[in-house]
C-alpha cells in the first residue's frame, strides 16, 4: 500500500526479497505480490534475491543503480536495507529514488532522518502474532472470517509468527505447549491463506 501511495509516476520497482528459503523473507515478498495483484497495480516489479555475501547482494544493487535505476525500491529484510543505503550513498542515488526500507536500527533510522530512504517498515513480530491470535479466536469462537482484503495481512503475520517463534523456542520452557500452539496458528492461518 505504501508503495502505491509513494508511486505517483513511474512503473518499476525494485524489490529486495532476501532468502528466498526464509520464511521470514519470502512471505513479505509474496504478500508485497499478492496485494499488488489484488490492486490490480500495472507495475513491474523486479525481483532481487540474495541474503548471503555470497549472493553478491551488495554489487548488484550497485549495478542496479548505475546502469538501470528503478522508480522504487522496496527491501523486505534488515541485512539488505544496511546493503542498499551504502549502495544509494555510494551510487550518489541517495534521495533521488524513493525506498521503503525495513527495520528500525542506527543505520535506517540514519537514513531515514538524512532523506536516503522515504519510509521504514517496523516489524512487530509480537503484534502480528496477536493479530493472528484475534484472528483465530473471532473465526474460531465468533464464526467471523477475516475479511478480503486481509490476506496480504495475514501473510505478513505469517512471517512474524515464525519469527516470534524462533525467539520464544529461545526463551522458553515448555516446549511442548508452546509448539503446540504454534502448530494450530500455522494451520489456521494456511487454512485461511490457502497455501
Amino acid at each position: 500500500e505504501q508503495a502505491c501511495n509513494i508511486l505517483a509516476r513511474g512503473r518499476r520497482i525494485l524489490l529486495m526479497t532476501g532468502d528466498p528459503y526464509k520464511d521470514s523473507h519470502y512471505l513479505v515478498a509474496k504478500g508485497f505480490h499478492e496485494y499488488m495483484r489484488q490492486e490490480k497495480k500495472e507495475y513491474a516489479v523486479e525481483d532481487l534475491y540474495g541474503y548471503y555475501e555470497l549472493d553478491h547482494l551488495d554489487k548488484n544493487v550497485l549495478d542496479i543503480l548505475k546502469e538501470n535505476p528503478p522508480d522504487l525500491i522496496c527491501c523486505v529484510f534488515s541485512r539488505g536495507s544496511a546493503v542498499l543505503y551504502r549502495a544509494l550513498k555510494k551510487s550518489g542515488m541517495a534521495g533521488r529514488i524513493p525506498v521503503i526500507a525495513s527495520d528500525v536500527f542506527d543505520e535506517t533510522v540514519r537514513a531515514l532522518k538524512e532523506g536516503t530512504f522515504t519510509n521504514l517498515v517496523f516489524k512487530d513480530p509480537c503484534k502480528q502474532a496477536y493479530l493472528a491470535i484475534k484472528m483465530l479466536y473471532e473465526y474460531l469462537l465468533m464464526d467471523k472470517e477475516p475479511a478480503e482484503n486481509q490476506f496480504h495481512l495475514l501473510q505478513s503475520m505469517r512471517a512474524g509468527l515464525f519469527q516470534l517463534s524462533l525467539l520464544l523456542l529461545v526463551c522458553s520452557y515448555d516446549l511442548s505447549y508452546l509448539m503446540h500452539s504454534l502448530c494450530t496458528l500455522e494451520i489456521f492461518l494456511c487454512l485461511i491463506l490457502r497455501v
